[in-house]
């Protein structure tokens, strides 16, 4: 594995992350888990977001989250849908 030094990294989840794409202007996440329960997630991400939003089908709301400076990670806080495609989409 040959990580580069400025990939987006999932170090914990309480959901099934099932796909992640990272781009010049942030990335996505999608996740599952059971309905309208809180989930939270952990990622390292070398650069400081400037928004994190989650798209639940045609739907998109800014979530909670915090960013920690000295260890580069973004703490998500968020509600999972089961009946729709649920996605964090955070940007830099």
């Amino acid at each position: 594995y040959n990580q580069t030094k400025l990939e987006v990294k999932v170090i914990a989840a309480s959901s099934r992350i099932e796909e992640m794409n990272q781009n010049e202007n942030g990335f996505e996440m999608i996740v599952r888990g059971p309905e309208k329960m809180k989930a939270v997630a952990r990622l390292l991400c070398h650069k400081k977001p400037i928004e994190a939003k989650l798209n639940i089908g045609n739907k998109s709301e800014h979530i909670s989250w915090e960013w920690h400076e000295q260890s580069q990670t973004i703490l998500l806080n968020y509600i999972h849908s089961s009946t729709e495609i649920t996605k964090l989409v955070v940007k830099w």
